[in-house]
């Protein structure tokens, strides 16, 4: 569920003009639409979202705040690409991980693939909130990964009973990102020391 209102995503990287930002797991767009205003023209916002009803507001969000710097992807982020089930949950949430009676099938792929396929030469900030799929999309942005950037991750998803920062920060540490854990979301950056 999306916390932006407390600029919690933004608590050590502060999002500047011309910046590119991926927001995976984009909900209804609400950090992707604050965002979209702060890069500018010259920015770009990436908004990475697989759930149909969630895709149709994030949509209205970013046509009646008139972006034209958004480039919404329909699909869910995961280490390849390929066809998975998507779990229908309550209030709104859907995970690729979590299973439920109720599921849609949908497009799945990873990070470094769809900055590649939008000409991207870097991104500056990552915003990830995927619902405990996060070390499946953390594998397939190596890549992305390889360069200087930001990153907050909703990290207080369990899988196994365990939250997955307990997974992201030794994984992000070994990719010699500098990691700071504030409760459950993990901020990573290879750009300044925490």
């Amino acid at each position: 569920m999306e916390i932006f209102y407390f600029d919690i995503y933004e608590r050590f990287y502060r999002i500047r003009k011309s910046d590119v930002i991926v927001d995976a797991g984009a909900f209804v767009g609400m950090f992707a639409v604050k965002a979209a205003k702060k890069v500018g023209s010259k920015g770009k916002v990436i908004a990475i979202e697989p759930e149909k009803e969630n895709l149709r507001f994030l949509k209205k969000n970013i046509e009646e705040n008139k972006l034209e710097n958004v480039i919404v992807i329909e699909k869910g982020l995961w280490s390849r690409k390929e066809r998975r089930k998507l779990y229908l949950g309550y209030r709104s949430s859907a995970s690729l991980v979590y299973p439920s009676k109720k599921f849609i099938e949908v497009e799945v792929d990873a990070l470094d693939s769809i900055i590649s396929e939008l000409n991207l030469e870097n991104v500056d900030f990552i915003k990830m909130d995927v619902e405990g799929a996060e070390i499946e999309a953390l594998k397939g942005a190596s890549k992305t990964l390889n360069r200087k950037l930001n990153l907050a991750i909703a990290a207080y998803h369990k899988i196994n009973g365990e939250p997955t920062y307990k997974q992201i920060v030794p994984f992000l540490e070994k990719m010699n990102f500098t990691v700071r854990r504030t409760g459950g979301i993990v901020y990573a950056s290879k750009n300044k020391k925490y």
